[in-house]
Parts: C-alpha cells; structure tokens; sequence
C-alpha cells in the first residue's frame, strides 16, 4: 500500500503563513453626524432679518401651478429644489430625499409633511425635519416669497 511518498509527521509539518485579512481591509468613511432639531431653519424670512439682502432671487413658477397640498419640481443650475404648497403658505426644500436620493416632487403632501416616494420617510416641510425612518437627516430649507402673483425662491449669492 505504500505509494513511495512520505508524508512528514507532525513534528515535522511547515507552518502555514497566516493571511491577514485586516491588512486589506478598509473602514467604511464615518457616517455624517445627524443634524439637531434646533439647527432646522424655518422657509419663511422674517421682515426683522437681513438675510434677504444676501440672497439671489429666482422666480420658481407661478403661484396658482401648485395646488393646494402640492409639490413641484424646480431645476436650477445643477441643483434640484422642491417647492410646496401646504394650508399654511408655500415652502421650498432641496428636492431630493436626504435617504436614497429620491426625488420629492414625487412624493405625497399630507398637511405639512412629504412622504419619500421610494421608502415612505417623512420630513415636515416647514422646517426640514426628518420625522419618521427611514430617513434622519434633515432636508435644507430654502425661503419663498410671493411678488405678483409669482413664487419666487431665496438661493444663497
């Protein structure tokens, strides 16, 4: 039965070389620190503040193309904004979800909070705040004004 090799006894065996899997391994980037409730900015300007003075304002749409409890589309630039019409005046948010990156203007207006169209997150849209999971991140807020019968949105100069 002997096939003319030898195997070396246990003695004799060769360390196998350890594979270091942690070498090659590289840590996820650390995750964004969640925004504080208080740090939510209103998207309404006060008459009292200056802030508008710092401001570029663009006309979005006119004021009768939303309806009431709407949401529509407005593409500037290279960004994307929501505008909104609730029963407490119209608003303006970024216009992607800050979860999956869906976007907002097709999602549903309940009073004043959207519904993310892809995982049914809610954020109120006055303030931005991220109200119920998925979601956590709060969405930024942007100041509307209504001049003649047009929405006109507050963008940073």
């Amino acid at each position: 039965m002997p096939t003319g090799r030898s195997f070396p006894r246990s003695s004799g065996r060769r360390a196998i070389p350890a594979i270091s899997f942690a070498a090659n391994f590289r840590r996820p980037p650390p995750l964004r620190p969640r925004p504080r409730a208080a740090e939510a900015v209103p998207a309404r300007i006060s008459e009292r503040t200056s802030v508008s003075e710092t401001l570029t304002w663009i006309v979005a749409c006119r004021a009768d193309a939303i309806g009431e409890e709407d949401v529509l589309r407005f593409d500037h630039g290279k960004a994307t904004y929501a505008i909104y019409r609730t029963p407490s005046g119209y608003y303006a948010t970024e216009g992607y979800c800050t979860h999956e990156l869906a976007l907002l203007a097709e999602g549903l207006v309940l009073d004043e909070v959207i519904e993310c169209p892809l995982h049914q997150g809610r954020f109120h849209i006055p303030s931005g705040k991220a109200l119920s999971p998925p979601v956590c991140v709060n969405l930024k807020t942007y100041p509307i004004r209504l001049e003649n019968g047009n929405v006109l949105l507050g963008l940073p100069a």
